[in-house]
């Protein structure tokens, strides 16, 4: 595989605590793209993080998920103008657990999670145009 760099963010600095940082890649191409991160240390040392893959599928419903496993919150990025649209958890029983609607012209909503026990889940996104089902995972 080939990497490209797709954005370079500014460390934090030194710190004893977690840092977190975050990019949307908005011009994915179509089918599977992989991601890195790549840790520059001021020495100039360098790791690189596990590679992910995510499938991008250019149907006007393309719904991403992160951070996916996910602890307190899961961001749902959305496709295009939500007028009408409605996010719908589902649990491994098939049983709805969360229903909520999706503000107009929100290009991004976020989901507390936090009240889920551990497992896995699946989100609906209901659209006039069509819907979209993606799992993830409560840790």
């Amino acid at each position: 595989i080939a990497f490209a760099a797709l954005n370079n963010l500014p460390a934090a600095g030194n710190s004893s605590g977690t840092s977190h940082y975050e990019y949307l890649h908005t011009t994915p191409k179509q089918g599977i793209n992989y991601y890195r991160i790549k840790q520059t240390d001021r020495d100039g040392k360098y790791t690189y993080s596990k590679t992910v893959a995510l499938q991008y599928r250019k149907d006007g419903l393309n719904v991403l998920l992160a951070p996916n496993p996910t602890k307190d919150k899961l961001i749902v990025w959305l496709p295009e103008t939500t007028a009408g649209s409605t996010i719908i958890i589902f649990n491994q029983m098939g049983q709805m657990i969360l229903h909520q609607p999706v503000p107009v012209g929100a290009n991004q909503v976020q989901v507390n999670t936090s009240n889920l026990t551990p497992g896995y889940y699946r989100l609906q996104l209901l659209k006039a145009s069509g819907s979209q089902s993606l799992p993830f995972i409560k840790q």
